[in-house]
């Protein structure tokens, strides 16, 4: 899946306007295009975890078909906005295909 300019532009703003938390949030497929659902992080410890609380993730799946899971790295090593997959990021990405 390619995510078009605006919708990167979105996520980024968002993840910036989250630091030093954990942004979240998801990519939903409507009608005409890509758009970016910003979600609240509940998480415990926001800065280390992130957690979408099932409301949004059922408003979200209301709007169109949710075709990504967004969220930051803000404290790692990494820039902002690199495509990075942490290891965790990885396993969960094979478990749920």
């Amino acid at each position: 899946m390619k995510i078009d300019d605006q919708t990167r532009k979105e996520i980024l703003a968002h993840a910036r306007q989250s630091e030093p938390q954990e942004s979240c949030g998801f990519v939903i497929s409507i009608a005409d295009g890509l758009y970016y659902f910003p979600c609240n992080n509940v998480a415990d410890d926001p800065v280390n975890y992130f957690e979408i609380s099932p409301d949004e993730f059922i408003q979200a799946e209301g709007l169109g078909r949710i075709v990504a899971l967004v969220h930051s790295h803000p404290d790692s090593e990494h820039a902002l906005g690199l495509p990075y997959l942490s290891t965790a990021d990885r396993e969960c990405q094979l478990r749920t295909d």
